[in-house]
């Protein structure tokens, strides 16, 4: 990684870019797109250990709330699905039942669509690839780069954008073990604790396959 490589990725991941922020098409702005996709070529350069690396370095840790432990249910549909709805579907102030509607492979109740909706596209926002406010779903600019990327490149920059996610990014920061992220989610109710542990574990699967076993974060 070059000196120009390793300052960006250092200030993607201390979220100083503001890459996240709406994409808004009537007047979009050709500077934010073009930063996106130089930090979208960056990252499909750089591997995984590079950015664990930095992200031990910079001596950053982000505070967490409630709302920050990540829970879905399909990696898939935030990751892929997500973005790209958002920027297509043609709905401005896209609802959490719109978009669950949307994401659905069978009937269910509009409850369920709008908790389906909600998490899946607060998981997406996590990663960059969409904005959240009062309860509507935007695109992003870098969700927006994303989607012109063809599915190989996105597939590379999963374990990357995972790792964007500032709860994500402060267990590999910190170097966490098992007992760390215990603790982490300690103030979660019991049944909460289950459901938010069961997503964390496989966002760190997917960080864990590009990383050497010492940089890993081992479940016991």
């Amino acid at each position: 990684m070059d000196s120009i490589q390793e300052a960006l990725v250092t200030a993607f991941y201390s979220h100083k870019l503001h890459v996240e922020e709406t994409c808004n098409f009537q007047s979009p702005s050709d500077g934010i797109m073009g930063l996106c996709e130089d930090i979208l070529s960056c990252l499909l350069k750089v591997d995984c250990v590079e950015i664990v690396h930095i992200i031990q370095s910079v001596g950053i840790l982000y505070k967490i709330s409630y709302g920050d432990v990540p829970q879905f249910s399909s990696l898939d549909d935030c990751y892929y699905k997500v973005p790209l709805l958002i920027k297509d579907c043609g709905i401005e102030d896209l609802s959490y039942s719109q978009l669950g509607f949307m994401l659905r492979t069978q009937p269910r109740k509009e409850s369920a669509d709008m908790k389906y909706g909600e998490n899946q596209s607060k998981t997406a926002a996590q990663m960059g690839l969409c904005v959240i406010n009062k309860a509507r779903i935007y695109p992003s600019y870098l969700g927006v780069a994303f989607c012109r990327l063809e599915r190989e490149k996105q597939m590379n920059l999963l374990p990357k954008l995972i790792l964007f996610i500032p709860y994500i990014f402060n267990l590999f920061a910190r170097n966490a073990k098992y007992e760390d992220i215990i603790e982490s989610v300690s103030f979660l109710s019991q049944s909460t604790q289950k459901r938010r542990l069961s997503s964390v574990w496989s966002l760190i699967a997917q960080v864990n396959k590009c990383l050497p076993y010492e940089f890993q974060i081992i479940r016991y």
